[in-house]
């Protein structure tokens, strides 16, 4: 807020916000809270201020940025007193620290507050000032923090995976035979997949934006909150479709094969169970991404690979079901 020079306030002024330069005058009362305020002006009776310190000062004037704007002060933090300036009644005021007030400038009684702002402490100093840790303790705090992040995900992939092994089991034993089959493009179709999500959603938003204006300029208000519901719904869905398909199906892909691989090779009819090979795999990934420094070279992989694999059953299911509908005869897509 700024009043300049000659300006009148015929009664009182209240003011909050973050800067406040007053110069000019005002008839009764002040009150400001802020975090600076710089007073050279009048005040005809108290003033009443609560100011901040140097500590949240802003690092530029956000203002710039927003074309046509006046020129904007910036005011020195805390309370800053003119050596024109002249309060007629009394001053109160709260501040880290005490301001310097002109003799005269006050005709009344000045009372001071001191308020305590918490003090910011260095990464160096807090760790001087933390208590010794032994080499034992730190490493039973990373094994706990390593076991709980494992424990974690474990825990949801296992609830992903048990649902779908339970409702839907084609889509991990489909999307698992097209990645052991085709390895190489799942890799490449996902890496697509990943990036073409990317592109897609800024696309969308824009789009919006100028269905928006167009239904404004011809006056068809009545269209935007429809166009509105409709394109955010399609923002949903495919931003929840990619979400599960990358944080959950790709890695329950992955898990599927690596114990699919393992159970065969050992000649095991445990491989043909719609559970085991999944839970075993699942095990063997978890660990993996777990690994400390390594662990996301596995987790990027997995969604690359899983994602990939995924999108090119869905798309040889939906091939499939073409051909079945051309040929005269029902898709079969019983679980």
């Amino acid at each position: 807020m700024e009043t300049q020079p000659g300006s009148q306030v015929g009664g009182s002024l209240t003011s909050a916000g973050f800067q406040a330069l007053l110069a000019g005058a005002v008839a009764e009362d002040l009150k400001f809270t802020g975090n600076s305020l710089d007073l050279q002006g009048t005040v005809g009776g108290d003033a009443k201020v609560e100011v901040g310190s140097e500590q949240v000062r802003l690092p530029f004037n956000p203002f710039t940025f927003i074309p046509g704007m006046p020129s904007i002060p910036s005011v020195p933090a805390g309370l800053t007193i003119g050596s024109n300036a002249d309060i007629g009644g009394s001053l109160s005021y709260q501040a880290p620290q005490p301001a310097t007030i002109p003799s005269g400038a006050v005709a009344g009684q000045t009372e001071f507050t001191q308020v305590v702002e918490p003090t910011s402490v260095s990464g160096a100093e807090e760790k001087a000032q933390e208590e010794p840790v032994s080499t034992t303790q730190r490493l039973v705090t990373g094994v706990a923090r390593w076991g709980r992040n494992l424990l974690r995900n474990l825990m949801s992939l296992l609830i992903v995976g048990l649902l779908l092994a339970w409702l839907y089991p084609r889509l991990l034993s489909g999307s698992g035979g097209t990645l052991i089959t085709r390895p190489w493009p799942s890799l490449g179709v996902g890496f697509l997949t990943g990036l073409v999500f990317w592109l897609v959603m800024p696309l969308l938003s824009f789009i919006l934006l100028i269905v928006i204006i167009f239904l404004g300029l011809f006056s068809l208000g009545g269209l935007v909150f429809p166009a509105i519901l409709i394109t955010v719904l399609i923002l949903l869905w495919i931003s929840l479709a990619f979400l599960m398909s990358a944080s959950f199906f790709s890695k329950l892909i992955i898990s599927f094969v690596l114990g699919y691989l393992i159970l065969g090779g050992s000649k095991s009819r445990a491989a043909n169970n719609r559970f085991w090979p999944w839970l075993l795999g699942l095990l063997i990934f978890i660990f993996l991404w777990s690994i400390p420094y390594i662990g996301w070279i596995f987790n990027v992989l997995a969604v690359l690979f899983g994602l990939g694999a995924f999108v090119l059953w869905l798309y040889g299911l939906r091939q499939s079901d073409r051909q079945d509908i051309t040929a005269g005869t029902a898709p079969q897509n019983s679980p």
